[in-house]
C-alpha cells in the first residue's frame, strides 16, 4: 500500500486490527520464508527473553512439533480423538465467551435465593465457571462419560471449570443411574 507509514494510532473502533509492516526484497527465482509471532508475557524483560528465543524459525519448528507431540500424548491418554477435541474446544469457547444459550432463563435465575457461599458445601467456590449436566435416565450416561473426559481435556489445557452433574432421578433402593455410572 503506497509508500506511507502506518498512523501509529490507537482507540475505539469498529474493526479493531493490529498492524505490522515489513519490507521484504525477494530476488527473481529466489524464496524467502518469514515467520511472524505474537508473544504474551508479563513483563517487557520477559517479552524480549521470549521474542529472542523464537527469533530462530527452526526453534519454532521444534517447538511446534514439541506441542504436537504433546497433545497427542494427551489425547491417547485421555482416550479422546481430534473430533472430541475440536468439540471440547468449542466448548471451550461457549465457557469462556458466556455463550447467553447456554444460560438458564433470566426467571430461573431469579429463583436463586442463596448466596456464593451455598455452594461451598458441595465443594464448589463459585469462582470458576460452571457447567452443569442434568441426567435422569441411563441413556444420559454416555454424554455425561465424554463430558467428563471434556472437562478433563480443558482441564489438562489450562481452563478450569466447576462440573456439576445433577441426578434428577428419582431416589430409589435401586440407585439404578449410580449403578450404571460405575459400569
Amino acid at each position: 500500500m503506497e509508500d506511507r507509514p502506518l498512523s501509529n494510532t490507537t482507540g475505539a473502533v469498529l474493526d479493531p486490527v493490529f498492524s505490522l509492516r515489513r519490507r521484504v526484497r525477494i530476488p527473481p527465482n529466489q524464496t524467502v520464508r518469514c515467520s511472524f509471532s505474537t508473544i504474551v508475557a508479563r513483563s517487557r524483560e520477559e517479552a524480549m527473553q521470549l521474542a529472542d528465543k523464537y527469533h530462530d524459525p527452526s526453534t519454532f519448528e521444534r517447538e511446534l512439533r514439541l506441542a504436537w507431540t504433546k497433545a497427542q500424548v494427551e489425547m491417547s491418554h485421555l482416550k479422546i480423538d481430534a473430533e472430541e477435541a475440536h468439540l471440547f474446544q468449542r466448548l471451550a469457547a461457549r465457557i469462556i465467551y458466556s455463550d447467553p444459550s447456554l444460560r438458564p432463563r433470566p426467571h430461573v435465575l431469579a429463583l436463586n435465593t442463596k448466596a456464593q457461599s451455598s455452594l461451598w458445601a458441595y465443594g464448589i467456590s463459585g469462582d470458576l465457571p460452571i457447567l452443569v449436566a442434568r441426567i435422569d435416565k441411563a441413556e444420559d450416561l454416555p454424554i455425561v462419560r465424554k463430558i467428563v473426559r471434556g472437562h478433563e481435556y480443558l482441564h489438562y489445557k489450562g481452563l478450569n471449570i466447576d462440573l456439576v452433574i445433577l441426578n434428577d432421578n428419582p431416589t430409589t433402593y435401586l440407585q439404578s443411574l449410580q449403578e450404571n455410572w460405575k459400569q
